[in-house]
Protein backbone atom coordinates (compact mmCIF):
# COMPACT_ATOMS: atom_id res chain seq x y z
CA UNK A 1 0.00 0.00 0.00
CA UNK A 2 0.96 3.28 -0.79
CA UNK A 3 0.50 4.91 2.75
CA UNK A 4 3.23 2.26 4.11
CA UNK A 5 5.35 4.45 5.19
CA UNK A 6 2.85 6.44 7.50
CA UNK A 7 3.53 3.03 9.84
CA UNK A 8 0.56 1.34 11.96
CA UNK A 9 -1.37 3.91 14.09
CA UNK A 10 -4.18 6.25 14.11
CA UNK A 11 -3.15 8.64 11.21
CA UNK A 12 -2.73 5.47 8.96
CA UNK A 13 -5.68 4.09 9.52
CA UNK A 14 -7.62 7.73 9.32
CA UNK A 15 -5.49 8.66 6.12
CA UNK A 16 -6.90 5.67 4.29
CA UNK A 17 -10.00 5.79 5.65
CA UNK A 18 -10.15 9.99 4.83
CA UNK A 19 -7.04 11.00 2.45
CA UNK A 20 -8.42 14.07 1.77
CA UNK A 21 -8.60 15.22 5.58
CA UNK A 22 -5.41 13.95 6.54
CA UNK A 23 -3.26 13.57 3.82
CA UNK A 24 -2.12 16.65 1.60
CA UNK A 25 0.42 14.15 -0.78
CA UNK A 26 3.08 16.61 -0.09
CA UNK A 27 1.57 19.29 -2.52
CA UNK A 28 3.40 22.11 0.15
CA UNK A 29 6.80 21.86 0.87
CA UNK A 30 7.49 21.88 4.83
CA UNK A 31 9.47 25.06 4.83
CA UNK A 32 6.23 26.38 2.73
CA UNK A 33 4.24 25.43 5.94
CA UNK A 34 6.88 26.61 8.75
CA UNK A 35 7.02 30.04 6.36
CA UNK A 36 3.03 30.45 6.65
CA UNK A 37 3.32 30.16 10.12
CA UNK A 38 5.67 32.65 10.91
CA UNK A 39 4.17 35.12 8.26
CA UNK A 40 0.77 34.89 9.90
CA UNK A 41 1.01 33.68 13.04
CA UNK A 42 -2.91 34.12 14.09
CA UNK A 43 -3.94 31.87 11.54
CA UNK A 44 -5.21 28.78 13.12
CA UNK A 45 -5.16 26.72 9.68
CA UNK A 46 -1.79 27.41 8.87
CA UNK A 47 -0.73 25.80 12.14
CA UNK A 48 -3.50 22.85 11.66
CA UNK A 49 -1.65 22.54 8.28
CA UNK A 50 2.04 22.41 9.21
CA UNK A 51 0.75 19.92 12.27
CA UNK A 52 -0.67 17.61 9.68
CA UNK A 53 2.60 17.73 7.45
CA UNK A 54 4.48 16.80 10.15
CA UNK A 55 2.33 13.81 11.24
CA UNK A 56 2.78 12.90 7.55
CA UNK A 57 6.75 12.83 8.06
CA UNK A 58 5.84 10.69 11.39
CA UNK A 59 7.27 13.77 13.50
CA UNK A 60 4.24 13.64 16.90
CA UNK A 61 5.96 16.04 18.88
CA UNK A 62 6.41 18.64 16.96
CA UNK A 63 2.81 18.19 15.22
CA UNK A 64 1.45 18.34 18.43
CA UNK A 65 2.62 21.61 19.29
CA UNK A 66 1.34 22.66 16.07
CA UNK A 67 -1.73 21.47 16.45
CA UNK A 68 -2.48 23.01 19.81
CA UNK A 69 -1.25 26.05 18.83
CA UNK A 70 -4.47 25.89 15.97
CA UNK A 71 -6.66 25.18 18.78
CA UNK A 72 -5.41 28.04 21.43
CA UNK A 73 -6.12 30.61 18.06
CA UNK A 74 -9.78 27.99 17.15
CA UNK A 75 -10.62 25.77 19.71
CA UNK A 76 -13.82 24.39 17.83
CA UNK A 77 -11.18 23.34 14.85
CA UNK A 78 -12.33 19.60 14.44
CA UNK A 79 -9.64 18.77 12.05
CA UNK A 80 -6.99 19.87 14.58
CA UNK A 81 -8.10 18.34 17.45
CA UNK A 82 -8.56 14.96 15.37
CA UNK A 83 -4.47 15.64 14.07
CA UNK A 84 -3.55 16.08 18.15
CA UNK A 85 -5.37 13.19 18.75
CA UNK A 86 -3.47 11.50 16.26
CA UNK A 87 -0.37 12.80 17.66
CA UNK A 88 -0.68 11.65 20.63
CA UNK A 89 -1.94 8.08 20.21
CA UNK A 90 1.47 8.25 18.15
CA UNK A 91 3.63 9.15 21.12
CA UNK A 92 1.76 6.07 23.35
CA UNK A 93 -0.96 8.30 24.58
CA UNK A 94 -4.43 6.63 23.83
CA UNK A 95 -6.50 7.62 26.57
CA UNK A 96 -5.23 11.23 26.36
CA UNK A 97 -5.89 11.15 22.58
CA UNK A 98 -9.70 9.48 23.52
CA UNK A 99 -10.09 12.56 25.61
CA UNK A 100 -9.35 15.38 22.56
CA UNK A 101 -11.42 13.02 20.63
CA UNK A 102 -14.69 13.17 22.77
CA UNK A 103 -14.66 16.93 22.76
CA UNK A 104 -14.19 17.13 19.20
CA UNK A 105 -17.69 15.10 18.95
CA UNK A 106 -18.86 17.47 21.56
CA UNK A 107 -18.67 20.18 18.69
CA UNK A 108 -19.60 17.85 16.17
CA UNK A 109 -21.43 14.82 16.93
CA UNK A 110 -21.53 13.65 13.81
CA UNK A 111 -18.01 13.94 12.44
CA UNK A 112 -17.25 10.13 10.98
CA UNK A 113 -13.48 10.53 11.38
CA UNK A 114 -13.46 11.32 15.23
CA UNK A 115 -15.92 7.78 15.44
CA UNK A 116 -13.61 5.90 13.94
CA UNK A 117 -10.67 7.47 15.29
CA UNK A 118 -12.42 6.83 18.87
CA UNK A 119 -13.00 3.32 17.67
CA UNK A 120 -9.74 2.97 16.94
CA UNK A 121 -8.37 4.15 20.30
CA UNK A 122 -10.64 1.73 22.44
CA UNK A 123 -9.93 -1.31 20.53
CA UNK A 124 -6.51 0.07 21.47
CA UNK A 125 -6.78 0.26 24.69
CA UNK A 126 -9.58 -2.67 24.93
CA UNK A 127 -12.17 -0.96 25.76
CA UNK A 128 -15.41 -2.65 24.91
CA UNK A 129 -17.56 0.11 26.18
CA UNK A 130 -17.14 2.44 23.74
CA UNK A 131 -16.75 1.02 20.57
CA UNK A 132 -18.04 2.65 17.11
CA UNK A 133 -20.65 1.04 16.88
CA UNK A 134 -22.24 2.69 20.51
CA UNK A 135 -20.81 5.80 19.65
CA UNK A 136 -23.32 5.77 16.65
CA UNK A 137 -26.31 4.73 18.69
CA UNK A 138 -25.21 7.69 21.15
CA UNK A 139 -25.67 10.20 17.71
CA UNK A 140 -28.71 8.65 16.55
CA UNK A 141 -30.32 9.04 19.90
CA UNK A 142 -28.69 12.58 20.42
CA UNK A 143 -30.67 13.43 17.05
CA UNK A 144 -33.61 12.24 17.73
CA UNK A 145 -33.62 13.92 21.09
CA UNK A 146 -32.65 17.19 19.19
CA UNK A 147 -35.81 16.79 16.91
Amino acid sequence: MFLDFLGNGLFRRLSEDFPELMYDGGLVSLKELEAGVLTEPDIANRHRDLGRRLLQDAKPVPARTALMKALQLDSGDSLARLGLACALESMGMPQTAMDELHLCLKHRPDFQPALVALDYCSRRLGDAVDTLESRFELVAMASVAAC
